[in-house]
């Protein structure tokens, strides 16, 4: 090949080269985009289903409070009372009111 020709070649790999490196920088910052996108969203659902998990706990503890059952001690639970006896049903423990 001719030093002419040697030398085109050479301009077009520089350039093509430089568009791919371009091309790849753009690709990688709309990677990061999406990623920082994703993140945010997740992190907000997160908080918000916490906070209302939160709110899910309150409302059980109220209810509880109200129908007058207290916690098991043996596994946390609340037991309801019967006849003036609490029994958890799910380990069978109960003690008298």
């Amino acid at each position: 090949m001719s030093d002419r020709g040697l030398e085109e070649k050479r301009l077009e790999i520089d350039c093509l080269t430089k568009q791919l490196d371009h091309m790849e920088q753009e690709l990688l910052e709309k990677f990061c985009d999406v990623g920082k996108f994703v993140l945010e969203k997740i992190e907000k659902e997160n908080r918000e289903i916490d906070q209302l998990v939160d709110q899910v706990i309150e409302v059980k503890k109220e209810l509880s409070r109200v129908k007058g059952e207290i916690r098991c001690p043996a596994d946390v639970d609340f037991m309801t009372i019967a006849r003036g006896y609490f029994r958890c049903i799910w380990c069978r423990t109960g003690k008298q009111d």
